[in-house]
């Protein structure tokens, strides 16, 4: 018995031990990312809900996605409210449930609406076109407007199992390519079957599926080029979804709970960053960030981060924070650089 107790003492002496170098070596986002601007948004003139995208334009200027409330927003560089850019409605130039905003380098907006309506603004945010996506993908689930003038639309259209879909300015529907990935297909995850992507300077592609840690590259001839990926220490694999679980509330938050969604992919020079996300209660999240050599394509390191990781723009990390007291609400949009090591 006394030498069970004396284990038990050394084993737990030696496991305090061993998280303490750990932590020590432990690298975290101030060794990966330095802050250098953070911005409150001035809501004294205007109500929002749930911001679900951002976008910079080459002033600065802040362009928000409000989900709930229906409504781009634009504000200046130091979060002041400038103009109410679309509001709810059917009409030229309205927005029903807008999720996702992309601002060309010339200036030039686009807005994704969940239903699939894609509508498009001047630098000013004066309307100037709207089309509807001819694919027959459902809600769509992310934008990119390529320097080519193509234009990127994620959603997923189960007749083939495509993911992503190109038209022209026109509105002219070109082709569709990256298929479901297979992890999805067999642990029955179709609730989370969307895709999130990215688009470098040379044209190529990468994209990430929410149920799945491997990032796919396809060129810019939409053909699939390479995949690779590791589970890190912060991801979860989701397990088999069964359809009872699906059906009770209770049991689908507890899924999730362990499970990572993942959010979006990035690449700066030559790193590749996948950004994460892990339920911990029903509207809390931790997020994490894992960051890839681009030429080895070998996992470097995952951090933990405070922020909600939103996009790269012009080698800027967009974040935002929100800070909750009682019945107030500040939205703090965090921009940051990447620091190479």
């Amino acid at each position: 018995m006394r030498l069970l107790v004396l284990f038990r003492k050394s084993f737990y002496f030696f496991l305090q031990i061993f998280i303490l170098i750990n932590s020590l070596y432990s690298k975290t986002f101030n060794d990966f990312f330095t802050k250098y601007k953070t911005i409150t948004i001035n809501e004294n003139s205007i109500i929002l809900s749930e911001i679900t995208d951002i976008d910079l334009d080459n002033q600065s200027n802040i362009w928000l996605i409000d989900y709930d409330g229906n409504q781009v927003v634009k504000f200046d560089s130091e979060g002041n409210f400038l103009k109410l850019v679309a509001s709810k409605g059917n009409g030229p130039g309205e927005v029903i449930y807008p999720h996702y905003i992309f601002i060309t380098d010339s200036g030039n907006v686009f807005v994704a609406s969940i239903l699939n309506r894609i509508s498009q603004f001047d630098k000013d945010g004066i309307f100037l076109n709207a089309f509807m996506p001819t694919d027959g993908h459902s809600v769509t689930s992310d934008l990119f407007v390529t320097n080519t003038g193509n234009i990127l639309i994620g959603g997923p259209r189960d007749s083939d199992q495509t993911m992503i879909h190109s038209y022209d300015m026109k509105g002219n529907y070109i082709q569709s390519f990256c298929t479901y990935a297979q992890e999805m297909i067999q642990k029955n995850l179709r609730p989370f079957r969307s895709v999130h992507f990215y688009v470098d300077k040379s044209g190529y592609i990468y994209t990430v599926q929410p149920a799945c840690s491997e990032i796919t590259i396809y060129n810019n001839l939409y053909k699939k080029c390479n995949k690779f990926g590791e589970k890190s220490k912060y991801y979860k694999e989701p397990g088999y979804l069964k359809n009872e679980i699906k059906r009770d509330k209770k049991l689908y938050i507890n899924f999730q709970k362990k499970m990572t969604y993942i959010r979006d992919v990035f690449r700066f020079k030559d790193t590749i960053f996948l950004f994460g996300q892990n339920l911990v209660d029903e509207g809390i999240y931790t997020y994490y960030i894992d960051i890839y050599n681009a030429s080895s394509q070998k996992l470097i390191d995952s951090v933990l981060c405070d922020y909600l990781p939103i996009r790269l723009k012009n080698n800027i990390f967009i974040f935002i924070k929100e800070d909750i007291k009682e019945f107030d609400i500040k939205r703090k949009i965090v921009l940051c650089k990447y620091i190479k090591k």
